[in-house]
This record gives structure tokens, sequence and C-alpha cells, in this order.
């Protein structure tokens, strides 16, 4: 199998045969899994504009498969901070670039939140839980993780045990 395709350059006209083998490899190529694996992952996530990410090991994997590096190298990288794990669009995770979060974000904000709204109906939460759970997840972020007297030690508590486990229905 393959396809053909013509180039008109300074009026010349060139004609490529392209065969499923080089369509193979210039899709390795293009995506970073053959060649020589000198990028970071912040760059290849960078040059991939975003990377799916539902499955954070997956990520890792492919991560790693186009940079060469180990789980504990790329893992490094992601908390520094140069790439973040985010819905970037249609509600799925993704690997992005830190500095480009907030536009790839921005690009589907506001449908993304009125999916949430309708959610949040069917759910029955109401106003004023969200704005507690705002609140209690805010303060969370402000302190050291998991110790008995962290506001993120009774977010797990209040979930576990408080009024939201009919949150997690379906």
């Amino acid at each position: 199998m393959y396809c053909e395709w013509t180039q008109i350059w300074y009026g010349f006209c060139y004609y490529y045969k392209v065969t499923t083998q080089d369509i193979t490899t210039l899709r390795l190529l293009s995506q970073n899994i053959a060649g020589s694996h000198k990028l970071n992952p912040g760059e290849i996530v960078g040059y991939m504009g975003a990377m799916q990410a539902q499955d954070y090991n997956g990520t890792l994997w492919a991560l790693g498969l186009r940079t060469g590096k180990t789980q504990k190298e790329i893992i490094r990288e992601i908390e520094t901070g140069a790439i973040i794990r985010t819905w970037p669009q249609r509600g799925t995770l993704h690997m992005v670039p830190a500095r480009d979060a907030k536009w790839l974000v921005g690009l589907s904000a506001l449908r993304l939140l009125k999916g949430a709204k309708r959610r949040r109906e069917q759910l029955g939460i109401d106003d004023n839980t969200l704005q507690i759970s705002r609140k209690i997840f805010n303060e969370a972020l402000l302190y050291e993780p998991w110790t008995g007297n962290s506001p993120r030690f009774y977010v797990v508590e209040w979930i576990n045990f408080g009024r939201c486990k009919s949150w997690f229905r379906g």
C-alpha cells in the first residue's frame, strides 16, 4: 500500500510515493518514540502540546519511552512543576507544560463549568456545600500533606465519614 501526492515548488512538480513503512517511520519519529531521545520530559510534553494522562503510570511509561529517562527521573520532573496534570480539554486528564496550563484550560473552561454545574445538580450538591468544600480544600493546600493536624487530614475524614459520601455515585 502506498499514497501519492504532488508538491509544486518553484513551478516544478514533484511526485512522492509513500509506503506504509514510510508512514510508520514518520509517525514514530514525529512522536519522538524513535530517534535520539535528547529531550527531557518537560520538553516532550511541550513538543506534543499535551499528553493524555488518565492513567498516571501509563503516562510515566509514555514519557520514559520518549525520553529514555527512568520513572524516578520523570517523577522528579513532575515534582519540580515543569509539567502538570490537569483537565485542559474534554474533561480528560492531560500532562501539559506548566507555562501553558492556564491558557489551555481556558480554552474549554466555560463548557466544562457548565457541565460541572449540571453534574452537581444530578448529585444534589447545593451551592452552600460547594462553598464549604471549596474553603476546606483551599485551606488544605496551605499545609503540609496528610498530618493529623492539617486540613488535608480533615478533608479525608470528611469525605470518608462525613456528609459527602453520596458524592461518589457513578
